[in-house]
């Protein structure tokens, strides 16, 4: 496959100047893009919020608050982890990046056992998350509903490969043994 990747290369750029006319040279010509509005916009994303999240720091406005129906009323912000802070606050944040971390610290033992089956999956399906975990601080993620979506999907079948070529079912059926051949204590009134 090393062989054939400069050709790779090539074909690829060609198709994407036919594709999309000019996208290439947003490459080479860095001084245009980090001057642009969308950068400038960004610029004022915290500045403009600050107040609010810092007089509502832990638990922030209160999910459902913002509207972004409303954009004369409520800023539309280019970071969905600074749209997190202002309406959650720092603990819905936390919250919010561990819901994302949490698939990827799963699959960790699934990877490192590099089974043949189940580990090239499971990095694959965390590197799907760690890839949302980015794309949330490049836009508000939420806004589209296909991101968050794919990012559930993605997810979901982290967990799939975490659990294994068995499923992971073993451990409960042993509990359910374990259980079933204890006697229940009676409930104290």
């Amino acid at each position: 496959m090393l062989r054939w990747a400069p050709l790779g290369i090539v074909v690829l750029a060609v198709l994407v100047h036919l594709a999309a006319p000019g996208a290439l040279g947003t490459l080479f010509n860095t001084s245009e893009a980090v001057n642009s509005s969308s950068t400038t916009h960004r610029e004022g994303d915290f500045t403009d919020i600050r107040p609010d999240v810092l007089s509502h720091l832990a638990l922030g406005r209160g999910f459902g608050t913002l509207d972004p129906e409303q954009p004369s009323v409520f800023r539309i912000n280019d970071d969905e982890y600074l749209d997190e802070v202002w309406e959650v606050g720092a603990v819905g944040l936390f919250a919010f990046l561990w819901m994302i971390l949490a698939p990827v610290a799963m699959a960790r033992s699934t990877i490192r056992t590099r089974g043949p089956t189940v580990a090239s999956l499971a990095l694959a399906s965390s590197g799907g998350c760690v890839a949302f975990l980015v794309v949330c601080a490049l836009f508000d993620a939420f806004s589209f509903p296909q991101a968050p979506y794919m990012f559930f999907l993605v997810a979901a079948l982290t967990t799939i490969a975490a659990a294994g070529p068995e499923g992971n079912v073993e451990p409960a059926r042993e509990l359910v043994r374990q259980l079933a051949g204890r006697p229940r204590t009676a409930a104290v009134t």
